[in-house]
C-alpha cells in the first residue's frame, strides 16, 4: 500500500493516537472544528453504509452546543444565531437539551434523575435506532454557557449509544490539549467515545491546525471494504508546517506540565469563584479545569434572567474592562478560558478584577432599577 504522508503528519498522528483514549488509534487531519465536525458527519455515514445500514444518518446534537460554522457543522450547533437567515439547515438533525442551570424541566440536580440524558434514548426511537448515526456533544459548553454535565451524564449517555448501536462523538475542539485539567475533557466521565472531534488547543493556533480521532472499529470497517474509497479531503489536510506546529504544542505542553498546572489552577479559580455565590447578581458558578462562567441573573432565588435588552452582560464587560481585565461575555455568561501557562498569582489578579466588576456591575443594575 503506497503511503502518502510527510513526517511531521506521521509523528503527530502517531502522537495523538498515543494521548487518546483507548482504542481511538486512527487520525484524520483538519485545518479547524468546523472541518473536523464536517468530517464526522461524512465518516459516520459511510461508515454505516459500509454496514449495512441504508438510512442511519441522523444525528443528534444538543440545544446551546457549539459545533462550527460551516453548512454541515452549523446544522449540528444548536443556537439560534447560526441558523437565522441560513434556512435551510441540513436535514436529518435533532437536538435535544442539555444537563444545565436552567434545566427546562424545572428540575435541580441530583434529584433531577438526570432527565436530560434520558431525551437521547427518546430521541433516538422516536427517530427510529435504524436512522440514528450518531450524538456529538462538548464534555462542557463553551460557547452555550460553559456547562459540565454531572458525574452520571455522559455514562448513561454512553450506555445509550452502544444500546442502539449510535455511534458517540465527543467534540473537544475547546477541551482538548489540557484546557479541563486531562488531556481530554471526556475523561473526567471515565468513558470512551468512538470519535473524538478536536482543534484549537492542538496547535495552540500558532497555525490552523484540527484533528478527527476515530476508533478502531471504525477504521477496520472502512479498511475492510471493497472498492469503497472514502472521497474526502481539504487543502490543507495533513499540511507539514501546521503538524509541524502541532507537535511542538503538544511537546511544550508534556514537557512542562501543562495538563496538572491547568488542574491546579482550575482548582484554585474555581475556589476563589465559589464566594461570589452570596452575591446578589450571581445566580450560578460553574465550569471545569480552565473553563468557567458566572451567570448574572436579576433574582438569585428565583433565578430570573435580566431583559435580554437591558444589555448587563455587555455593561460588566466593561466595568471589566476598564479595571484592566479582558474577559468574554455571551449574554449574561460570563465566560473565562485563561491561557494554561497561568499562574498562581495572575489566578487571584483576576479574581481580584472579576471581584471588582461584579460589584460595579450590580450597583449599575440597581441604579437602573433592574434588581
Amino acid at each position: 500500500m503506497l503511503n502518502i504522508s510527510t513526517p511531521s503528519a506521521t509523528e503527530l498522528a502517531a502522537k495523538l493516537a498515543r494521548l487518546a483514549p483507548a482504542g481511538l488509534n486512527r487520525v484524520f487531519f483538519t485545518s479547524g472544528g468546523s472541518e473536523s465536525n464536517e468530517s464526522v458527519i461524512r465518516l459516520t455515514r459511510l461508515y454505516f453504509k459500509l454496514k449495512g445500514y441504508k438510512n442511519k444518518v441522523t444525528a443528534i446534537a444538543r440545544n446551546r452546543g457549539y459545533h462550527g460554522s460551516s453548512t454541515g457543522a452549523a446544522s449540528l450547533t444548536g443556537i439560534e444565531h447560526f441558523h437565522e437567515h441560513f434556512e435551510p439547515m441540513m436535514p436529518n438533525v435533532r437536538h435535544i437539551d442539555p444537563p444545565c442551570y436552567r434545566c427546562p424541566w424545572k428540575k435541580s440536580y441530583p434529584s433531577c434523575g438526570m432527565m436530560c440524558a434520558d431525551e437521547l434514548e427518546k430521541a433516538i426511537l422516536e427517530e427510529g435506532p435504524d436512522n440514528v448515526a450518531f450524538f456529538i456533544a462538548e464534555p462542557v459548553m463553551g460557547a452555550g454557557g460553559v456547562i459540565a454535565a454531572p458525574p452520571e451524564y455522559f455514562p448513561r449517555i454512553r450506555q445509550v449509544c452502544d444500546r442502539y448501536d449510535v455511534l458517540m462523538v465527543s467534540d473537544e475542539v475547546i477541551t482538548g490539549t489540557g484546557r479541563t485539567g486531562k488531556m481530554w475533557g471526556i475523561e473526567h466521565w471515565g468513558v470512551i467515545p468512538d470519535i473524538i472531534s478536536t482543534a484549537k488547543g492542538i496547535s495552540s493556533g500558532y497555525l490552523p491546525l484540527g484533528a478527527v480521532i476515530v476508533h478502531e472499529k471504525i477504521y477496520q470497517t472502512l479498511l475492510e471494504s471493497k472498492g469503497v474509497v472514502m472521497w474526502h479531503g481539504y487543502t490543507n489536510t495533513g499540511n507539514p508546517a501546521c503538524c509541524a506546529a502541532g507537535l511542538k504544542v503538544l511537546e511544550i505542553v508534556e514537557r512542562d506540565g501543562l495538563i496538572e498546572h491547568a488542574a491546579r489552577m482550575g482548582e484554585r479559580l474555581h475556589d476563589g469563584l465559589r464566594r461570589f455565590r452570596s452575591l446578589p447578581i450571581v445566580g450560578d458558578v460553574r465550569g471545569l479545569g480552565l473553563m468557567a462562567a458566572i451567570e448574572l441573573v436579576r433574582n438569585q432565588e428565583s433565578r430570573e434572567a435580566f431583559p435580554a435588552e437591558a444589555g448587563v452582560g455587555a455593561q460588566f464587560k466593561r466595568a471589566a474592562f476598564d479595571g484592566g481585565l479582558l474577559i468574554r461575555a455571551i449574554g449574561d455568561n460570563i465566560c473565562m478560558s485563561p491561557p494554561l501557562t497561568i499562574s498562581a498569582s495572575e489566578i487571584d489578579l483576576m479574581l481580584e478584577r472579576l471581584g471588582e466588576a461584579l460589584a460595579k456591575t450590580e450597583a449599575w443594575a440597581k441604579s437602573q432599577k433592574l434588581m
